[in-house]
């Protein structure tokens, strides 16, 4: 942690809860089709069909459950739709 930036006395002991931060929860399977949609518009040189959007929406859902190998995190506008995500993928070596 940098000196500089070490939390005080007075810091918020819960600063992802302090108000007017934008709130941040854990993705559940239920968030793989807008994780995939986010990635194929923000991130892949060329978009993703439909096809391949369902595809691989539905090969991150199950590794988004719990015991899957993979986390994210996500932030919703205020009309629930996902404006920012974060996602780790644990590669299983055998």
């Amino acid at each position: 942690m940098n000196a500089d930036r070490a939390p005080t006395a007075t810091a918020n002991p819960h600063p992802l809860t302090a108000p007017g931060r934008v709130p941040v929860s854990a993705a559940t399977s239920a968030d793989a089709e807008g994780i995939i949609r986010m990635r194929s518009a923000h991130v892949l040189s060329a978009p993703l069909d439909e096809e391949w959007i369902g595809r691989s929406a539905d090969e991150l859902a199950p590794r988004l459950a719990p015991g899957g190998d993979a986390r994210a995190f996500v932030v919703d506008t205020p009309d629930s739709s996902m404006a920012a995500c974060a996602l780790v993928l644990q590669r299983c070596l055998s």
